[in-house]
């Protein structure tokens, strides 16, 4: 959702569209889908990248967990935003990169 073309500028405003008008936020990042590998199988891709929010990187093996357990059939990679690893997984995937 581009916030400044729906007029909103305050990013906790932003924030609190995305959730729903939530009262806590439980997550925030990106993702992007990667592959298909040699096999075929694709993998989501996920990081705390998050302008206002960015999780701490700790959070991240348990929202894969989360996702393996609802999801058992979607190959999972978590992400900190400032890992190499990430932005080559972007990169590879045609999607830029910039740092917060």
């Amino acid at each position: 959702i581009n916030a400044e073309y729906m007029g909103i500028s305050d990013m906790y405003s932003k924030h609190s569209l995305h959730a729903d008008s939530a009262f806590r936020v439980r997550y925030a990042g990106e993702f992007h889908i990667r592959g298909p590998d040699n096999n075929g199988e694709y993998t989501l891709c996920i990081d705390n990248n998050s302008g206002t929010y960015s999780p701490d990187k700790t959070v991240l093996p348990l929202l894969k967990k989360l996702i393996n357990l609802n999801f058992p059939d979607i190959r999972v990679m978590t992400y900190d935003f400032n890992d190499p690893n990430l932005h080559l997984s972007k990169r590879l995937q045609g999607i830029p990169t910039v740092n917060h």
